[in-house]
């Protein structure tokens, strides 16, 4: 039953359809609120704090940051990641093989493309013999096999 606003039966806790919405421009960015918070801690990898996040992020993770919000008591996480090294090449300017000849045979190798989060795809490949090539960041597997497995499109 609802009663009226007056009534002296209220329990003070709003409820939210009584609140007026908050304007959009009048929000921060998240990321404003995270980064205006105090550090607190920082984990390297190789220290207790940052174990996790090193099995999730492996070489890539340079940092974990812990941050406390004095207002909200809120506690944020950021995990820094090294998105590109010097050394290794982009993704994008990585040689592909040169495709092979129009007379190719169905013993020569191929490279196929399968992605890092591919787990069973990786599983199919061993299993059938294939191999992986870190330099160019393919699996290699003859022709014959490749096509018997259905992963034509995948050859580069």
């Amino acid at each position: 039953m609802h009663q009226p606003a007056d009534s002296s039966l209220t329990t003070g806790v709003e409820q939210a359809h009584d609140l007026p919405a908050p304007h959009v421009a009048d929000q921060r960015p998240v990321h404003e609120s995270v980064l205006s918070a105090p550090l607190m801690e920082t984990w390297l990898p190789g220290q207790p704090g940052a174990a996790a996040w090193v099995r999730q992020h492996g070489d890539r993770l340079v940092a974990v940051r812990v941050r406390i919000d004095p207002r909200s008591g809120q506690r944020y996480t950021t995990v820094e990641l090294l998105a590109e090294h010097p050394d290794e090449p982009l993704a994008a300017a990585v040689q592909r093989p040169e495709p092979p000849a129009s007379g190719a045979g169905a013993d020569d190798l191929v490279s196929l493309k399968v992605g890092l989060a591919e787990r069973q795809m990786h599983r199919k490949l061993k299993a059938a013999g294939a191999t992986y090539d870190e330099g160019t960041r393919v699996w290699r597997l003859r022709r014959s096999q490749a096509i018997a497995l259905g992963l034509q499109g995948r050859i580069l």
